[in-house]
């Protein structure tokens, strides 16, 4: 997804990666954006793992803790993370579920390293 978007210029040094995420995708981002520069904003609900809230912010990153909600409600971590997008210069949000970048990542390494 980082690349992607590099590629086509809608990522750019110095800019912020916001994205709601319950773990995973937020450390995988919370590594690339360490590497290379961006700050990271994860929003994430009050249900995540404190394994996984400590890892991002070792890496880096911010997060932001969110109720947790109904997917339409103004505080779900999803909304929270396109509001931020919204108020914060210079930012950029991936939106894991639905960027077809991410799945497509998959499909092209990690699935044919799990068949290796």
């Amino acid at each position: 997804m980082i690349e992607v978007a590099e590629k086509k210029g809608i990522l750019k040094p110095g800019m912020t990666i916001i994205e709601p995420t319950s773990g995973n995708t937020g450390i995988g981002l919370a590594m690339v954006a360490a590497i290379k520069g961006y700050k990271l904003i994860c929003c994430v609900p009050v249900k995540m793992s404190p394994m996984k809230v400590q890892m991002i912010e070792a890496l880096g990153g911010k997060v932001v803790w969110t109720k947790l909600v109904d997917e339409d409600d103004p505080e779900s971590y999803m909304n929270v993370a396109k509001r931020l997008e919204k108020e914060i210069p210079n930012s950029w949000m991936p939106d894991q579920f639905s960027n077809i970048g991410n799945p497509l990542a998959h499909y092209m390494t990690t699935g044919n390293e799990i068949i290796e």
